[in-house]
C-alpha cells in the first residue's frame, strides 16, 4: 500500500507490504529506515509472508527478497550475487522461492530462478539461458517455474528438488492428449 507521497513531481509514493487480518491492515515496515520501500507477495498458514525490500531507502537503495515473521518482524537477504532479488511465495516449512538477479562472470545481471532454505540461497537450473523465475512452491517442495532455453524461448517448468527444472513440453504424450501445443509459462501461483 501506498504510505504518503514523497514530495517529487510526478508524486511518488512510498510503498509498504501490509498483512491483513481479520478486518485489520499492519503495516510491515521496511528494513532500516522509514522512506524505504517492502513489498509482500506470498504467506504461508503461519502468517509468514515473503517479498522484497528496499536495503536504504526508496531512491538511494537495492531491492532484495525479504521475509516477515509470523508477527511481523523482517529479515532482508541479500544473497550477494546481484543488484536485485525478490521473493514470490513461502511455503509452510518456510522455504522461499523468486528470483535473483546474478553477475557472475559468465552472466550480466540476469534474473534466475532461486531458492532460500535451510541450506542458504541457491539458484535453480537456467536451461542454458540465464533467464527464470520460481513462482510459487509447495510443502512437499514441487516448485512451480518459468524457464527460458538457449533460444530464449519462454517454457513452463517445475522442481521436485530446488535445483533441476523439467520442461513441462517433454511430457509431450500428455500435453497432446490435453489438446496443448507448447506450454509457455509457468507463471501459476498454486504449485503442483
Amino acid at each position: 500500500s501506498n504510505i504518503d507521497p514523497l514530495g517529487y513531481t510526478p508524486t511518488v509514493h512510498r510503498t509498504h507490504a501490509f498483512k491483513y487480518d481479520n478486518g485489520t491492515m499492519s503495516d510491515l515496515g521496511t528494513v532500516l529506515t522509514s522512506t524505504g520501500y517492502s513489498r509482500g507477495h506470498g504467506i504461508n498458514t503461519s502468517g509468514e509472508i515473503a517479498g522484497r525490500a528496499s536495503l536504504v531507502d526508496f531512491e538511494n537503495s537495492q531491492k532484495h527478497q525479504a521475509t516477515w515473521d509470523a508477527t511481523g518482524n523482517i529479515s532482508s537477504n541479500d544473497p550477494g550475487v546481484g543488484i536485485y532479488s525478490t521473493a514470490q511465495q513461502i511455503n509452510n516449512n518456510g522455504v522461499v522461492v523468486g528470483l535473483a538477479y546474478d553477475d557472475s562472470a559468465a552472466i550480466t545481471n540476469f534474473d534466475r530462478a532461486a531458492v532460500w532454505d535451510g541450506n542458504g540461497f541457491h539458484f535453480m537450473d537456467d536451461l542454458g539461458s540465464g533467464h527464470g523465475r520460481a513462482w510459487s512452491i509447495n510443502d512437499v517442495g514441487s516448485i512451480v517455474v518459468f524457464s527460458y532455453d538457449a533460444g530464449f524461448d519462454q517454457l513452463a517448468t517445475v522442481s521436485s528438488d530446488g535445483q533441476t527444472v523439467l520442461d513441462l513440453n517433454t511430457v509431450g504424450d500428455q500435453l497432446a492428449r490435453s489438446g496443448y501445443v507448447c506450454l509457455s509459462s509457468g507463471s501459476a501461483y498454486d504449485a503442483l
